[in-house]
């Protein structure tokens, strides 16, 4: 698993969700905000910018996949599926709503209804490839057919030579096939192909330290820093290192949260280190640091739960159920 950059910063203009009269936002412009909204979590704007949208456009098709999206990141996979059938008897030739179709079916644990979708989504618009066959080879994982997420992979990246994910991916599906010496090109390929991106020399480094290549791992991680340094490289090289070598792990963590100090990723994987090291309760109190910022995360109250119990803080540990 990567730690990937981080994502979209809402501007002060984005959080704002009052608009009045003077100035009235289109359909098209309030789904929009409701994405950058969800993306960023907050999910009761992007749900009243939706049903908004919706009032002014009820035929729309492409607001119904907005909302099953909306949904579908809350786990909710009934309200999705019906606002997914809902778009489907409006267009059910809706490449946005066969896309999202798609997702809710790779949700639903039906990875076969996904490549159908995707499918017929090539075939309505051949051109959309590099959309579809990033999504259909996930779904062709899914189902434990290599050979063809391989095909979808290569045919991605022909489309598109300069999207790192993708050669994880590629890499991934070639060490399932035991296709060792090719999977051993790939962190070259990228690199090569990317130079100048840190997050292909993260990727790098992930694949070296996969195929037990330390020294040329911690080189990538070193030209990714002095390409740029950012939290989530740290994150990475702390995760790359041995497990035993904790004073290099904390360490790197602690140059990510100098970059980042409200990073949850980096505070989480410092509770983890302090645990190891004998200190449950400090890795309590980093957790509550976390938890500041997302109160009702329950992976980081599970952690402080088992963080207090260790430090014998009954009560403390009783409180997180």
């Amino acid at each position: 698993y990567l730690r990937a950059p981080g994502g979209y910063q809402l501007s002060d203009r984005d959080r704002s969700t009052t608009d009045d009269a003077a100035q009235p936002m289109t359909a098209a412009a309030l789904v929009e905000r409701a994405v950058r909204f969800a993306s960023s979590r907050i999910y009761p704007a992007a749900a009243a910018d939706l049903d908004r949208a919706l009032s002014l456009e009820p035929q729309n098709a492409t607001i119904r996949a907005a909302r099953a999206l909306l949904q579908l990141e809350q786990n909710d996979l009934v309200a999705a599926q019906a606002e997914i059938d809902a778009g489907m008897a409006l267009d059910p030739q809706n490449m946005r709503v066969l896309s999202a179709t798609a997702r809710v079916a790779m949700a639903r644990s039906r990875p076969a209804d996904a490549v159908t979708m995707l499918t017929r989504m090539l075939e309505i618009e051949p051109n959309a490839g590099s959309i579809v066959y990033p999504q259909r080879a996930q779904a062709y994982r899914a189902l434990n057919d290599q050979v063809h997420e391989l095909a979808d992979i290569d045919s991605a990246l022909a489309i598109n030579a300069q999207n790192e994910d993708l050669y994880l991916a590629r890499f991934n599906a070639l060490k399932r096939l035991d296709r060792s010496d090719e999977a051993l090109k790939v962190a070259d390929d990228l690199v090569a192909a990317m130079p100048d991106s840190n997050y292909a020399w993260v990727i790098a480094a992930r694949i070296h330290g996969r195929l037990g290549e330390r020294d040329a791992a911690m080189a990538a991680f070193a030209r990714a820093i002095t390409i740029k340094p950012e939290a989530y490289i740290y994150i990475n090289r702390a995760q790359s290192r041995p497990l035993d070598d904790v004073a290099a792990r904390m360490a790197d963590i602690d140059l990510a949260l100098q970059l980042e100090p409200d990073n949850n990723e980096a505070l989480a994987e410092r509770a983890r280190l302090q645990t190891v090291s004998g200190d449950p309760f400090g890795a309590a109190m980093t957790l509550t640091t976390a938890l500041s910022s997302e109160p009702d995360d329950s992976v980081l109250l599970n952690q402080r739960r088992i963080a207090y119990a260790r430090a014998h803080r009954t009560a403390l540990a009783e409180r997180d159920f």
